[in-house]
C-alpha cells in the first residue's frame, strides 16, 4: 500500500474516532449546560450559555470555530508577551480552535489592530484582522514579529472592537 494511502486512512480514522466521541459526549454536554445555564447569574453574564461551549469533541468546522493556524498564532502571541490587552476580547474564541502548526508569520502587529497568520503576495495582506474602532478606515504602519514593517489601509469598522478571520488588506508603497 502506498505511503500517501496509508496517511489518508491514518486521517479519515482519526475523523470517524472524533466523530464517535462527539457523539458519546452529547448527554454529558446537554447536562453541564443544562446545569450552567441554571446557575448562570445574569446581571454578570447577560449572553446565554450555548451547548457547543461544552463539547470537546466536536469539528471545528461544524460548530464555526476559528481556524487552527489563527489559534496557534493567537497563543504564540500572548506566549511572546505581544498581544495587547486591549485583543484579548477574542481570547475565548481563538482559545477554542485546534492546535496546529505555529505560522511561520506570526502577527503583523500596530497600536491598534493585529493580522494574525498573515499571507502576504505583492498587493496584498490577508488573515484575521482584530481592531479597534480608532482603526477604522486608517493608513497604518505594522511591524512584523520577524521584524519587517508594512503599510497597510485598514477597512472601515463600525464597531469598538472587531474580528473578521478573512481580511484582506491592499499594502500602500
Amino acid at each position: 500500500m502506498p505511503y500517501h494511502e496509508i496517511i489518508d486512512a491514518i486521517i479519515n480514522l482519526r475523523k470517524v474516532r472524533r466523530q464517535e466521541l462527539h457523539e458519546n459526549e452529547r448527554p454529558i454536554a446537554f447536562s453541564l449546560w443544562q446545569n450552567a445555564e441554571i446557575h448562570r447569574d445574569r446581571k454578570k453574564k447577560k449572553q446565554p450559555y450555548r451547548i457547543e461551549d461544552f463539547y470537546l469533541y466536536a469539528d471545528a468546522e461544524k460548530l464555526d470555530l476559528p481556524a487552527s493556524r489563527f489559534g496557534s498564532a493567537f497563543r504564540e502571541l500572548i506566549r511572546l508577551k505581544l498581544c495587547p490587552n486591549w485583543a484579548l476580547f477574542v481570547y475565548n474564541d481563538l482559545m477554542k480552535a485546534d492546535v496546529g502548526p505555529i505560522p511561520e508569520e506570526i502577527a503583523l502587529i500596530s497600536p491598534y489592530c493585529i493580522i494574525l497568520a498573515p499571507s502576504v503576495t505583492d498587493s496584498t495582506v490577508s488573515g484575521m484582522l482584530i481592531a479597534l474602532e480608532e482603526a477604522s478606515s486608517s493608513i497604518t504602519e505594522f511591524t512584523s514579529t520577524s521584524g519587517g514593517v508594512v503599510t497597510l489601509k485598514v477597512p472601515p469598522i463600525k464597531a469598538k472592537a472587531y474580528a473578521d478571520e478573512e481580511a484582506v488588506l491592499n499594502i500602500l508603497r
